[in-house]
This record gives structure tokens, sequence and C-alpha cells, in this order.
């Protein structure tokens, strides 16, 4: 086994499946010698996502078209599966920091089949009163389930009204609440996920836990309850595995395991690939290494592949959704799930979706592709499909006895959480203890390895930029402090007019931004903070546009000031009027903005139509400034021409006559003047943010990725930082009452 061999370990893992992944990780952090070897050459066996055309060649065995675009665009999984927001998954995601690794974003939408249709499960009161899915008589009798399920305390009888969940079946409290076929299918499949109506008969804690599992995953991020890795969930294992490695565990792909060792006394004691052995006293590994040691359910599940050019009919075209067709609406034994994603998670190219039809069948079913067609003709023209179905095993023993520990094979569920509750007791019977999620474990860097250089040269850039951003908004609040210092000393020779007092507020927000970056991007280069904490893009956000709307009201003051303030008959009406909006703007970026906390980055409509809507604002804001500024310039220039105490004004300075051609002079002399701030007033924010639009133009001709680790966005955004230095120098060069009041311009 190349330079393993003969070497001794506490755990070999065989398989790179999902779930031998995570128990590899966690193993590792406990301070466990890990060997994990996989016969294939790549990572996550049954969970793994495929290029188009490694598909192909494993379903068809030809190649794959060039029409549906670049082969490594796709990343198509095998096993279909969401995560659930608030569940035990995430946590253990959370928990491991394997998040690092990994980007995630959310599923747009859940939706369940009844009577004939695609509805959208309600992700909100509005959303509930008018869903089709259940009448108005049942949804009052839902509320009151509802409401049952929000209070109820098991420590408290009162909220329990006679139904203790430990005991009372789920069909009892269906029949306390008098909820009918419709509603038990909506909640028991739709939002509880039962994949059969057996939970029926059994004790409602486990629906009621899965329905608050629903709800809160909901809560989290709105829309949905389901987040999904970006480029598949092959990188799921993958995250995993690296966690291991930097833990000291040792992978080993395209490895064959030709035996399985056993000691006298029948325990696992190694394995052997050709003439090599490696030991160890336990053993993981998923079922297709040990055929003798798991038994059939009696069950299989079969998952139709469907390469689509559109998205699902009647989802509104999210580009990503969940669809439960609950059994009795299919008159079957079990509910049909119907899993959609595409270029937004890049796991296709753009322009084409995949969507997995799955489904348990029976072993006695002889036409089993025929079980999904329910599923596949809500699908709409299917450009490829690819059908496989795998028999489910379990293993027969708990590995106590001869220190075999086998996986379950991935169930039909439409989640994480059953592979969780497999990983979870394999890890108690491996190690004798309850699996704890608590916080986070404690951060190891990642090994210097060959292959890893790249990494470590874009930590040290991205150090370095950290760096650069700090010393810019920490000079920058130092700056604007220092105006804010001078308008307070002197605020009445300085705030004479609005336009005085919205400068103000503009280096007041100015200030707000380089102070709250300073310290934001000490805690980065400290870290204490990472690049996609929730709240960093947010704050950016609103400081940018806060800056553009007051330079846009600045402007329209200055126009209207040396009209003679012609609009003054609306006089501070008009200025609260605008601030109002402002303040409205701010709200709607503060509620609809991106999570980018590294799990619920922007959907693929969502990011489009902010990126035209940051374009367009950007290109007009600058345009109606430019637009303001020049009829200022022009307006001034009549009016110097016009002036007629100019030449007494001069004449009196100078204590002397002047004539016409010094008086030309000296008034194109003024006119150089009023022009040069009218220029620099609305040429500040493009010089600071002209670059970061190039950036994203560019990224989205190549292809809509942001790549934040190349020059242009390095470039862009150091320059898009300084406008906290250019907006304090150009108040400074413009107000000469700012300039005579500050202590070190004296």
């Amino acid at each position: 086994m190349r330079d393993q061999q003969n070497d001794d370990y506490d755990v070999i893992v065989l398989g790179t499946g999902l779930t031998e992944c995570i128990l590899s990780g966690l193993l590792s952090i406990e301070g466990k010698k890990v060997l994990h070897v996989d016969r294939n050459d790549y990572y996550g066996g049954s969970t793994a996502s495929l290029h188009l055309s490694q598909l192909y060649s494993k379903f068809k065995g030809i190649p794959a078209p060039e029409s549906f675009g670049k082969d490594r665009e796709f990343n198509v999984d095998l096993i279909p599966k969401f995560a659930m927001a608030s569940g035990e998954f995430v946590n253990i995601l959370y928990h491991t920091d394997v998040t690092r690794y990994l980007e995630f974003r959310q599923v747009e939408g859940s939706f369940v089949y009844r009577d004939g249709t695609i509805s959208k499960v309600p992700s909100s009161t509005t959303e509930a009163l008018g869903s089709p899915l259940l009448s108005i008589a049942e949804k009052a009798r839902a509320k009151s389930f509802f409401e049952f399920v929000q209070n109820y305390d098991f420590s408290n009888p009162s909220t329990q009204q006679g139904l203790d969940l430990n005991e009372v079946t789920m069909r009892s409290v269906y029949k306390h609440f008098s909820l009918e076929a419709g509603a038990q299918d909506f909640i028991g499949h739709a939002l509880a996920l039962h994949f059969d109506d057996s939970y029926l008969d059994k004790p409602a804690k486990d629906t009621y836990e899965r329905i608050c599992l629903y709800v809160n995953s909901l809560a989290r991020y709105g829309k949905s309850p389901y987040i999904y890795p970006v480029h598949g969930l092959g990188e799921l294992p993958q995250g995993f595995a690296r966690l291991s490695a930097i833990h000291g565990g040792t992978y080993m792909l395209a490895q064959p395991v030709d035996e399985v060792l056993y000691d006298s006394n029948g325990k696992f004691s190694g394995i052997r690939s050709g003439s090599e052995t490696a030991t160890a006293k336990l053993v993981i590994g998923d079922p297709s290494y040990f055929p003798t040691k798991v038994r059939k359910t009696g069950q299989k599940v079969l998952r139709a592949i469907c390469l689509l050019n559109h998205p699902i009919p009647n989802t509104n075209n999210a580009d990503s959704v969940q669809i439960v067709i609950p059994q009795n609406q299919v008159g079957r034994s079990s509910d049909i799930y119907i899993a959609c994603i595409s270029s937004a998670h890049s796991v296709a190219a753009s322009g084409h979706y995949v969507a997995i039809v799955s489904t348990v069948v029976s072993d006695t079913v002889t036409d089993a592709e025929s079980e999904v067609d329910a599923g596949v003709k809500l699908l709409g023209t299917v450009t490829e499909k690819f059908v496989h179905v795998d028999d489910l095993y379990e293993p027969i023993a708990d590995g106590a006895s001869d220190g075999v520990f086998v996986s379950k094979s991935y169930d039909a569920t439409s989640h994480f959480e059953s592979t969780t509750e497999d990983v979870k007791d394999i890890y108690k019977r491996v190690t004798g203890v309850e699996l704890k999620v608590e916080g986070k474990v404690k951060r190891i860097e990642d090994e210097e390895e060959p292959q890893h250089h790249g990494a470590e040269d874009g930590r040290m850039e991205q150090f370095t930029f950290i760096i650069i951003l700090l010393a810019i908004f920490a000079f920058g609040a130092a700056l604007n402090g220092c105006v804010l210092i001078a308008v307070f000393l002197d605020h009445k020779n300085i705030v004479k007019s609005r336009v005085d007092f919205i400068t103000t507020i503009l280096v007041s927000v100015t200030f707000t931004w380089s102070l709250g970056r300073t310290v934001i991007e000490a805690l980065l280069a400290y870290g204490a903070l990472s690049p996609t904490d929730k709240g960093i893009a947010g704050f950016s956000n609103i400081a940018v546009v806060s800056t553009f709307w007051l330079n846009m009201l600045l402007a329209f003051e200055r126009w209207n000031q040396i009209r003679g303030n012609r609009y003054s008959i609306m006089g501070y009406g008009f200025f609260y009027f605008c601030m109002g909006g402002f303040l409205c703007v701010i709200a709607g970026i503060f509620i609809t903005a991106t999570g980018s906390d590294g799990i619920r980055p922007m959907s693929q409509p969502e990011r489009s139509i902010w990126i035209f809507a940051t374009i367009a604002s950007y290109v007009l804001s600058l345009a109606i400034m430019c637009v303001l500024y020049t009829w200022t310039y022009i307006r001034s220039s009549k009016e110097l021409l016009n002036h007629p105490n100019l030449v007494a004004y001069f004449a009196q300075q100078r204590a002397e006559t002047i004539d016409e051609a010094q008086l030309r002079t000296v008034r194109l002399n003024i006119e150089r003047q009023i022009l040069m701030k009218c220029m620099t007033l609305s040429s500040s924010l493009a010089f600071s943010y002209l670059p970061f639009f190039v950036y994203v133009i560019t990224s989205l001709l190549a292809g809509g990725e942001f790549d934040q680790s190349t020059v242009l966005f390095y470039v862009s955004a150091i320059i898009s930082a300084a406008d906290v230095l250019i907006t304090p120098c150009v108040v400074i060069y413009v107000q000469k009452e700012v300039r005579d009041a500050m202590w070190f311009w004296k």
C-alpha cells in the first residue's frame, strides 16, 4: 500500500461516501490515526457528483454530446439531497468548521403536488392565506393545529390539550383537530417530510419534531428551509476529507481493497491491497466493502436523473426547487421527490437544469421506471434521462464483536437528517460516547502540502489586501473625524444652509463607514472574523447607498442654491421627503441584503436583479449629478458675467481701477475655480466606483461567477475604499470655512 505498508492505525475507513467522510473527519479531530481508502479515483462514492462525460460513460457508455456545453460545468449528483438549514447536519458542518471549505446557496422554493397542481408550500402568513393547498375551513383548523405545535411544552400539561405526544399517535392528533386527508397530506408529507403514511400510527413526537425542524429552517433564511452546496453534493465528502487530512488523516484514492483481514477470534485486524497491508483495530465502511455483513432491507430506491433546458413548469421559473408528491395523490405506497438545481448552484451550464426524481420501490416491482412517471411528467420536456435503481442495505450486526462498523445505504428522503442519525449512531458505537456538536472545534491551519501552495499564496494575498484596507479605512476615519470636529467647533460659520447640512451628514456617514470598516478589517486581520461573516456586506451596502444618495441630494441643493432657491416653496418639506425616501431605501437594503454567512448567499435571480439595479443606479446617479453640476456651472458663469458690482468689488480690493482686460482675466480665473469644483464634485464617485463596476461587468461576461482573488477585484475594492478619503478631501477643497476651522490647516 505504497509507503503505508504495515502501518498501524486506530481506524481504517473504506469508501469516501458522505457518512464515511464525516466519521473520518470527526475521529481525526478526536486525535485518532485514520487511514481512508477508496477504490475509486474520486471522492464521494455513491454520493459523488459527476461531470457530464462521467455521467454518460457510467449510464450509457457513450461520450457526452457537445450541445450541453462545457463538460466540467456539470456536477450531477448521484443521490439528490438538500440540507435543512436548522438541521443536525448543518450543526455538524458548523461544529467541524467545514463551512470554510464550502459555499452554500438557498434552494429557492419548496412545492407540493395536490389535486393535479403544483403549489408552493407557504413561507409566510401572507402566502398561507392565499395558498390553494387548503380550503378556508381547513385553514382555520390547520391554524389551530399549528398554534398547538408552537405552544406545546412537554413539561407543561396545560399546553398539551390532553395529548401526550410521547404516547398518542399522529392519527389521533389529526382527529383531535378534525384535519381532513388533504391537510394531513400537507402536514405529514410537505412539512414533516415523511415518505409514506406509516407515521400515522406511531407516536406523534417524531412528527412534531420534524415540523419544528421545517419551520425553524424556513425561519432561518425565508423562501424555503433548504440549502445546497455550490458545485454539488460531491463537495461535502471532499470538505470532510480535507478536515481529516489537516488533523493527520491519510487518504488514498484509486486503491483497491483485495482482502479484509481478521484475526483468529474473527475480529478485524487490517486490509490488504496487493502485497501490502495496513492494520487497525476498527474499520468503518460502506456496504459495498462488506457484502457478507449487510442485508437488504426489502426496498430499492429508484432515481431518474433528468437534464432540462428550462425550469420546471408552474414553479415561478425558480432556479432550484423541491417538489413533494404525496403517495395518496398518485396512488402509491410512498412519496415521490423531485429535486431540481441549475447553474445558480454551479451544477449545470447556463440555461440547463438538473432534475432528479426519486422514490422507494418494492423488490417485487417489475417495471421500476414507471414508478416515477408521475414525477417525470411534471418536468415538461426532458432532454436526457438516466435511471438507476439501488438496493437499500443495512448492517446485520452492531460491530461490537468484530470491530466492523458498516453504514446504511442512503435512503429516499430528501434531506440529510437520516444520514446524520446514521453518523451519530456509528460514532457512539465506535467511541462509546454520544456525538456532541456544540460550538466549533479548534481550528488547525492546513498543512503545507505541495498541491496547496496556491491556496497558501492566496491566503497571503488576502491578508495583505486586508492590511491595505485597514490602513485606508483607519486614515479615512481620522480625516473624516477631523472634518467633523472642525464643523462642531465652528458650526455657526460652516453650517449656514441645507447644502452645508447635507455635506455634514455625508461626512458623518463616511466617518461611520470608515470607522466601522476599520474595526471589521482589524478583526479580519486578527482572524476573529471571516470575509463571509454575516453583516459585513450589508454594512458596506448601506454605506455606499447612503453616499450616493447624499451626493445626489447635495448636487440638487447646489443647483437649487445657484438658481436662487427657486424651489424653496417646498422648503424643508422637500428635504425631509428626500431623507424619508432615503431611509426607506436603507431599510429595504438592510432587510433584503444577502446573508453573507457562507450558507445563504443570494440565489441567481436575486443576484441578477441586484447586479442590474446596482449598475443602473450607479450610471443614473452619476448622470444626474453630472447634469446638475453642469447646470450649476452654466448658471454660475451667466451670473458672473452679469454681476453688476464685480468691477467695483475688485477695484475696492485692489485700491485701483481695472480695465476690461483685467476684469476678463479675473472673471476667467473665477470661472476656472467654479469649473474645477463642479468637475471635482461630479467625478469623485466615478473615480471611486468605476473599477468596481468594470469588475462586475467583466465577471458577468465571464459567466457570472465573482472570483474574489483576481487583481481586478483587489484593485477595484481598494479604490472603492478610497472614497472614505476622497469625500473629506473634496469637502475641504470646496469649503473654505472648513479649511479655516481645521487646526492643522492653520
